[in-house]
Parts: C-alpha cells; sequence; structure tokens
C-alpha cells in the first residue's frame, strides 16, 4: 500500500523571517484540508519563547487554500495540522512524517 500523496501547487514568496512557504495539494485530505501551506524556517524565536523548540529550524503543516490563504495570514499562533518538524527546514520530510510521499508536479 502506497502513501498518499503531496503535489506542489505554488511557492509563496519568502517572508522577511526567511519562511519557506510551499502549498501542496494532498491526495488524501489531512484533518479534512486537501490543501497545506508548509512553512519551513530557518530559527523559531517565538516558539522558542513559548516554550515549544529550541528556536532552530522548524517546518509546520497548516490547513490552506489552493491560492495559500490560511489561519497563519489571520492569527499571530496557529496549531499545526501535525506534529511540527524540528531541526529541519526539510518539506518532504514534513510532509512524510504526516504520512504522505512528495510528488512531482505533472508538465504544464
Amino acid at each position: 500500500m502506497s502513501l498518499p500523496t503531496a503535489t506542489l501547487v505554488r511557492v509563496l514568496p519568502a517572508l522577511r523571517t526567511g519562511h519557506n512557504q510551499r502549498v501542496y495539494r494532498l491526495s488524501a485530505p489531512l484533518e479534512g484540508s486537501e490543501y497545506v501551506l508548509v512553512s519551513a524556517v530557518p530559527t523559531t524565536p517565538v516558539s522558542k519563547m513559548m516554550g515549544r523548540s529550541d528556536g532552530g529550524p522548524e517546518t509546520v503543516i497548516v490547513a490552506c487554500d489552493a491560492e495559500g490563504s490560511s489561519a497563519m495570514d489571520r492569527q499571530s499562533v496557529v496549531s499545526a495540522l501535525c506534529d511540527t518538524l524540528q531541526g529541519s527546514t526539510d518539506h518532504a520530510a514534513a510532509l512524510a512524517k504526516a504520512g504522505y510521499r512528495l510528488e512531482e508536479a505533472p508538465d504544464a
């Protein structure tokens, strides 16, 4: 049995904080969401201040629409759909931890 897939839909502009953000479409929804925003940041001072991490690299998966609009756009603190991947900014590894295999987008 193969894992459900996550296919890249769009790459969002990098934020000043260093966030590398991409939108993926999931072949099987994650907690009801067909699209997710995977956001990786090299350092997470806010998470460190809140006691959620050591302040190192972290990758988070949150629900979004096909354009990448998410709760992250409207709130200062969001709940991730799954555990964050601490110590890494690897989108494929974060998706694998959530139970998905990264699939290349078909040629347009």
